[in-house]
Formats: C-alpha cells, sequence, structure tokens
C-alpha cells in the first residue's frame, strides 16, 4: 500500500502557476510527480478561482477536524451493544478469546 502525502503549501503554489498560465491537468502533474487525479480534485475543489493560500488553509482545517476520536471510548452505550455483539458471534464461530 503506497503511503499517501498531502499537497504542500509549496506543491499548491506551483498548482495555481502552473494553471494561470494555462498548463494542462497532466503537465502540472508531471512537474509535480503526481497523479493527474490529484491534480484535477485540487483545482476542481475551488473552481472559479484557484488560490494556493486559499486552499492550503482549506485543507489544513479539515485536516484538524477530521479527526474525531473513536466512537466506541465515547460512547458507552455503544461499546456494550457492539461487545455483545461481537461477543455472540465468537461464541457461534468459536473464536478463541472472546
Amino acid at each position: 500500500m503506497t503511503k499517501y502525502n498531502r499537497l504542500t503549501f509549496e506543491e499548491r503554489v506551483k498548482i495555481e502557476t502552473y494553471n494561470n498560465l494555462g498548463l494542462t491537468l497532466m503537465e502540472i502533474a508531471d512537474k509535480l510527480g503526481r497523479h493527474k487525479s490529484t491534480i484535477s480534485r485540487e483545482i476542481s475543489r475551488y473552481p472559479f478561482s484557484y488560490r494556493a493560500e486559499k486552499a492550503d488553509k482549506i485543507a489544513q482545517n479539515k485536516a484538524r477536524c477530521h479527526n474525531y476520536g473513536r466512537r466506541l471510548d465515547k460512547n458507552e452505550r455503544l461499546f456494550k451493544i457492539v461487545y455483545r455483539y461481537l461477543k455472540n458471534i465468537g461464541r457461534r464461530h468459536k473464536f478463541p478469546h472472546i
């Protein structure tokens, strides 16, 4: 499995520059060493005018907000339901240590 790396601010500045110069998605992708779909998604998020500074700020905020924590740790009722369900499956299928 390949490791996913977020676009850096510097890459976003290059995307903005190359996009303003009229380069194709494939040309931008080749220059940055990224897949063309990565560039396409990045530009399509801001359809009217791509601005690196705005895009980077939004991406950083989204990355920060996606850390929801573990739901079972925060919801005891849900934990008990899942625990009982898994325990019953273990009995039916003879999984060890459940």
